[in-house]
C-alpha cells in the first residue's frame, strides 16, 4: 500500500507499508520507520530515521485523512490475504463477552441464572474450520504475544508471512519447528 501526501509544511511524503510490516515514510531528507503518534503537541507520523547520517526522531504532520486512507488500504489488503479474519475475530469476541457476562451473572446473588446472557449461535471452532488461513494467522498472533522472545519472534515471522499472502501451512510449520527446536536446545 502506498499513499502520496504532503506534510503541514508542504513537503511531499510517501507512506508505504504492507500488512504486519513496518510502515515507512519517504521524504526528501530520507526514509523513516514509525507509527501514528505524538511528539509534544505535534500529532502525526512519529518516526525514526537518518538525516545527514545522524539518527533523528521526527513527527511528520501529515493529514489525518491520508493516514486513515493508508490504514484502510492496509486493512483491506490484510482481509484479502487472510479471508475471514474479521469474521473469526468477531465470533471470538462474542464468545469472550458471553463468558464474561455469564461469570458476572453467577457472581450476582440477585441474578444467578434468572436472566442468563444470550449464548452465541456461532462457534469460533466452526468458523476456524471454514477459514483456515485466518485461524493460522490468529495462532501466529498468539505466539507473537508470548513473553518468550524466541516464541514471539517465530510468531511474528509467521504472522508477517501469512498477512502478506504467503503459504500459511508452511509458515505455521516453520513457526512451530523454530519454537520446538529452541525448546529442545534449551533443555540440552
Amino acid at each position: 500500500m502506498e499513499v502520496v501526501t504532503k506534510t503541514k509544511s508542504g513537503v511531499e511524503a510517501i507512506l508505504k507499508g504492507k500488512p504486519c510490516d513496518d510502515i515507512t515514510l519517504k521524504i526528501p531528507q530520507g526514509e523513516f520507520k514509525g507509527y501514528w503518534g505524538k511528539i509534544g503537541n505535534a500529532e502525526g507520523f512519529t518516526c525514526i530515521g537518518k538525516i545527514n547520517g545522524k539518527d533523528t526522531h521526527i513527527c511528520a504532520q501529515i493529514p489525518r485523512a491520508d493516514w486513515d486512507k493508508f490504514i484502510a488500504g492496509i486493512k483491506l489488503e490484510l482481509e484479502k490475504n487472510v479471508p475471514g479474519l474479521y469474521v473469526l475475530n468477531s465470533v471470538i469476541d462474542d464468545e469472550i463477552d458471553y463468558s464474561k457476562n455469564f461469570d458476572r451473572m453467577m457472581e450476582d446473588e440477585q441474578n444467578d441464572g434468572v436472566n442468563p446472557p444470550v449464548k452465541p449461535q456461532t462457534k469460533s471452532a466452526d468458523i476456524a474450520k471454514q477459514y483456515p488461513i485466518a485461524a493460522a494467522y490468529l495462532k501466529a498472533e498468539k505466539f507473537e504475544f508470548s513473553n518468550n522472545y524466541m516464541k514471539s519472534a517465530a510468531g511474528s515471522k509467521a504472522k508477517r508471512i501469512i498477512g502478506q499472502g504467503g503459504d500459511y501451512i508452511k509458515a505455521i510449520e516453520d513457526m512451530e519447528k523454530e519454537w520446538i527446536d529452541y525448546c529442545l536446545d534449551s533443555v540440552d
